[in-house]
């Protein structure tokens, strides 16, 4: 913001404007001749006159071509360069005034701008991205599998065994490479053919668009009778 310094009522040409301004009145000079002969454009002359300080390039260009203006005026240069420079401390101290006038009102807008409906909208966002998110990790996430078997390393006579589990229905099923057919519900069963010692079941089950898990499970079969443990 701009501040200007204007005349008091008691009539006397107080700022440094006033002066610059009254001077050249005085001397019956107008603008245009005063930028001929002061090599400084016009309407920078006319700010200084005006106490826009601020339209002026910068303050090493301000307090040059003031003392240009004041000598072509036939002013004291130092006495008005003195009056320039308080004027100039009382408009820093306004403009840093008015900055801290503005502060708490940006601030307050901020916080004003959290509208109870406002903030409902929010809520409602943040619970359907999390809605989104669980339900992507739901598809990539691999599904669980259950496998039924007696127990771990499996001893059998038999020549052949099957394999029955239970799965996320959906779910792309295969053992040992060979896809199985999943019922509705997740369940399926497959049938392998066993040979003497020991076999390894590979069992894999993945989403369509998501990771898989892998089961591997130890089947030995012997030609010898298994023995039952008895208790004493």
């Amino acid at each position: 913001m701009t501040h200007t310094f204007r005349r008091t009522e008691i009539g006397i040409y107080s700022t440094v404007s006033e002066r610059l301004k009254h001077s050249r009145l005085e001397r019956s000079l107008s603008l245009d001749q005063c930028a001929q002969s002061t090599d400084i454009q016009q309407k920078y002359l006319h700010a200084m006159e005006e106490s826009r300080f601020d339209e002026l390039p910068g303050e090493m260009y301000a307090r040059a071509w003031m003392r240009r203006y004041a000598e072509l005026l036939g002013l004291d240069i130092e006495d008005l360069m003195i009056s320039y420079m308080k004027e100039r401390g009382i408009r820093d101290k306004i403009n840093t005034a008015g900055k801290q006038k503005t502060a708490s009102p940006n601030a307050f807008s901020i916080w004003s701008w959290f509208t109870g409906k406002r903030i409902s909208i929010l809520l409602v966002i943040v619970i359907i991205i999390s809605y989104i998110g669980f339900l992507a990790y739901k598809t990539i996430s691999p599904p669980t599998i259950s496998v039924d078997l007696p127990a771990l390393d499996f001893r059998t006579q038999e020549n052949s065994i099957i394999i029955r589990g239970l799965t996320e229905p959906g779910a792309i099923v295969s053992v040992n490479r060979q896809p199985v057919i999943l019922e509705r519900e997740g369940a399926f069963e497959h049938e392998i053919t066993l040979q003497d010692g020991l076999n390894t079941v590979t069992i894999e089950a993945r989403k369509k668009h998501g990771l898989g898990v892998a089961r591997e499970y130890n089947i030995v079969r012997s030609a010898l009778p298994v023995l039952q443990e008895t208790g004493p």
